[in-house]
């Protein structure tokens, strides 16, 4: 979908200068809207079905209309017109490998004649998927193929040639660096919560997109949801007592967001935009001041800073001794692209004209989210224009007003080929948070369709001798390895264990409760399945197989691996403080599910205790020669965060018991590992491949490959592999179970059956073991041609 911008002639990509609140229309509310997942069941033709997805493209309901182009594929497969429209939904949606996969099918049948984007399109999903030299070719052929094509798409196809380039550079010199996903369900949900602005030491200012009602996804977009100021106080514990801010400033009706505070805290600026009858979700800036604590009644900003033409959003203060500026987004005329970043200065009280910041910092495409950091007098900004690694990448830049050095990118893994925008810095360290859609942010539907806050936090550079480093990387290595598996998710069958109890512990090992769950998993699929027919109930049971292969199996060889990780540490006499959380599905009494969620935690701590003929058993008392121990925390929170779209009707059991979003609340999460070690001496084995990746080169549809990767242990213990999880169903692994004693070789091999696919495949095998490096990424690719005639 493309839509004209007002400043040049021609047709652009959708126009962020549309969307407030960090995009909405892209980032914050799509892949929520399962009312149209009855798709199939209304449209019945391809033409319906064609018609309905174009319907909800206009809604902005990208998810639903994937859903309708991905019905009309189905009853015929060979339409270029839905591969298109179906690419374009998912891109929309951020489902960018699936938004690759059939920009690609467009290019292979239509060779880039109806459908002269394709190609465009397809390079820039492989450049988010950090495909960078495949990429990279795709532009330059694109560049070659489409001389005439609109300069917009001219000028970004040759920058992004160079930021393929300049990408694996990037990524090559990491930044020094933790980040952490803010895993507390008071922050960040399956929704969207962005711009977070840390007050003071113990307050966290943020925004969050909410629906109005919980569970009513049905009707139209801007009416569904909206966004919130949100406020909270940090404890030991996390953050507690979340909250919106009051109605001065939350007014109903309205999406309020995007807030900033002079460093008094006495100020405070924000975007705010009518909810209804506003399509383009425009929005305005408002001011507050707090008086004693509490904020007078905003006011909106006079002209020419807010227009009903126009958007203004996302403010960031910039204080000097004798006037302030004001840094903000805007589509207003007069810019060099899009959204572009503009500046008042405020003097007196009094607010000046708005003036744009000039083309080092803005550009044809999309310059958002601006924070001006005083201390260093630097601009932090997002851009999907200056070379980065994909999607919005964080840039800063030296200078004030309009005056600016040459941006720079800020660096991986801040910047990933994903959305990350809204950086901050707190005023209280230099440390602070950034908002993205990167792979692992809490979500409905689509993995990367929405936004969490994380937390960044600089390390402390090591100015000590060589042999001390090699000491200190050993000890933070390990708690990284073991921090990598967080939050560890474990998944359990409707009540269980011990149902109908309202007991709050359980005899039952967590792994005969898991192997009783996997035997019911053709159960699953039929009862999801039932009433389905078509590619509708092929993909129900496809659900099913995804969720028992890739989480429930994939959780318990990863509590293995944690066991494992966790007994070295305690074993060099650390004191380690886990914290467990238990979820249920919204079936029965709160009161009655968390004395479920109890049980279940419980049923974990068997486990443990177990494991390996009690080898745990001395930490958990604390009676260890070495002064280790493990001390478990609980935190059993039943359905309070349950899904919305969980049935709790016991009458509906496909929705409520064995549905996949049913399925997924039914869990307990090892979400906090905190370690104060007692000895850096430790010996880790060492994984070291031959090589990464292996091309099988053509292959017959139908036709199985086999192919050996072998590695060695250069490490000084034992390796020990606990997993090797493969991308999707076609390829099967094989590898030894056997401890790989230190300077031995060892063996996974790959076997890749080609079934009924056609072109380039390209999947991914991950091995999992108690190396120092915690996880290896295999590469593999084969190119699927037509089966030759006997």
């Amino acid at each position: 979908m493309v839509i004209t911008n007002k400043k040049e002639s021609g047709k652009y990509p959708v126009r962020f200068s549309e969307i407030d609140f960090y995009m909405l229309k892209r980032l914050l509310m799509v892949g929520v809207f399962f009312g149209l997942m009855v798709c199939s069941a209304i449209a019945q033709t391809f033409q319906e079905n064609l018609l309905y997805g174009d319907e909800a493209m206009g809604e902005r309901d990208y998810y639903g209309a994937a859903m309708y182009y991905r019905n009309a594929l189905y009853l015929d497969s060979a339409s270029i017109k839905a591969a298109w429209k179906y690419a374009e939904a998912c891109r929309l949606f951020n489902n960018y490998v699936e938004a690759e996969k059939f920009y690609g099918e467009v290019v292979l049948k239509d060779g880039s004649k109806k459908y002269p984007l394709g190609r465009f399109w397809l390079a820039l999903m492989q450049k988010s998927n950090g495909e960078y030299q495949e990429a990279m070719e795709n532009f330059t052929i694109f560049l070659r193929e489409q001389a005439d094509a609109e300069s917009y798409y001219l000028q970004k196809a040759k920058l992004e040639v160079d930021a393929c380039k300049e990408a694996p550079k990037i990524i090559e010199k990491p930044l020094n660096l933790t980040i952490e996903h803010l895993l507390d369900v008071r922050v960040n949900t399956a929704y969207s919560e962005f711009n977070a602005n840390q007050l003071g030491d113990t307050a966290l200012l943020f925004s969050a997109l909410r629906p109005v009602v919980p569970g009513d996804v049905e009707t139209y977009i801007p009416n569904t949801y909206v966004s919130e100021l949100m406020l909270g106080k940090a404890t030991q514990a996390g953050w507690s007592r979340v909250q919106a801010l009051d109605t001065k400033i939350n007014a109903p009706g309205f999406h309020n967001a995007n807030a900033c505070t002079s460093v008094d805290q006495s100020r405070l600026f924000f975007s705010r935009g009518k909810v209804e009858n506003n399509p383009s979700l425009r929005s305005d800036l408002w001011f507050a001041q707090s008086e004693k604590g509490r904020w007078d009644r905003p006011v909106k900003l006079d002209a020419p800073i807010n227009s009903d033409l126009f958007t203004s959003t996302q403010p960031t203060l910039s204080e000097g001794p004798e006037y302030d500026v004001l840094y903000f987004a805007s589509d207003r005329p007069g810019g060099f692209g899009k959204m572009d970043i503009w500046y008042v200065v405020i003097k007196d009280g009094k607010f000046g004209e708005p003036t744009n910041l000039g083309s080092n910092i803005n550009t044809p495409g999309d310059e958002i989210t601006p924070f001006y950091y005083d201390s260093t007098q630097t601009l932090y900004f997002s851009s999907d224009w200056h070379k980065g690694l994909g999607g919005f990448d964080i840039f800063k830049s030296k200078g004030a007003l309009n005056q600016w050095e040459t941006p720079k990118n800020i660096g991986f893994p801040l910047n990933t080929g994903y959305n990350d925008i809204y950086f901050t810095i707190n005023r209280v360290d230099d440390d602070g948070y950034f908002t993205s859609n990167r792979p692992g942010s809490l979500y409905i539907k689509s993995e990367t369709c929405c936004n969490d806050i994380y937390y960044y936090e600089w390390k402390p550079q090591q100015e000590v001798e060589v042999v001390q480093v090699a000491q200190v990387e050993d000890t933070v290595t390990l708690e990284e390895s073991i921090k990598m598996l967080l939050p560890l998710t474990l998944y359990f069958h409707n009540d269980e264990p011990d149902p109908k109890t309202t007991e709050t512990s359980t005899k039952k090992n967590y792994q005969t409760t898991l192997s009783e769950y996997y035997d019911m998993k053709d159960t699953y699929k039929v009862e999801y399945a039932k009433g389905l027919t078509g590619f509708e109930k092929l993909k129900a049971e496809k659900d099913i197989d995804d969720f028992f292969e890739n989480y429930v199996g994939r959780g318990f060889a990863q509590l293995k691996l944690f066991s494992k990780l966790l007994l070295m540490d305690l074993e060099r006499g650390s004191k380690v403080k886990l914290m467990i959380k238990g979820y249920c599905s919204p079936l029965t009494s709160t009161e009655y599910n968390v004395s479920l969620a109890k049980r279940r935690i419980s049923s974990l701590k068997n486990y443990l205790n177990d494991f390996e003929e009690g080898v745990f058993k001395k930490y958990l008392d604390s009676t260890a020669v070495n002064g280790g121990v493990l001390r478990i925390l609980e935190d059993p929170i039943g359905e309070s965060t349950a899904s919305p779209f969980v049935s709790d009707n016991p009458n509906d059991k496909r929705n409520s018991i064995y549905s996949r979003t049913a399925a997924f609340e039914r869990k307990i999460q090892i979400v906090l590992y905190e370690s104060e070690s007692g000895s850096n001496e430790i010996l880790f084995p060492e994984i070291l491949m031959d090589q990464t990746s292996h091309d099988f080169g053509n292959i017959e549809q139908g036709r199985k490959a086999v192919y050996v990767f072998r590695f060695t242990n250069t490490g000084k213990d034992d390796l020990v592999l606990s997993g090797v999880e493969a991308s999707c169903g076609c390829t099967t692994v094989d590898w030894s179970r056997t401890p790989i004693k230190p300077g031995e070789q060892g063996e996974i091999s790959i076997f890749l059956n080609s079934g009924e696919d056609f072109g380039v495949k390209k999947e991914t095998v991950t091995i999992l073991s108690n190396a120092r490096q915690a996880k290896v990424i295999l590469n593999i690719t084969a190119n699927i041609i037509e089966e030759k005639p006997e």
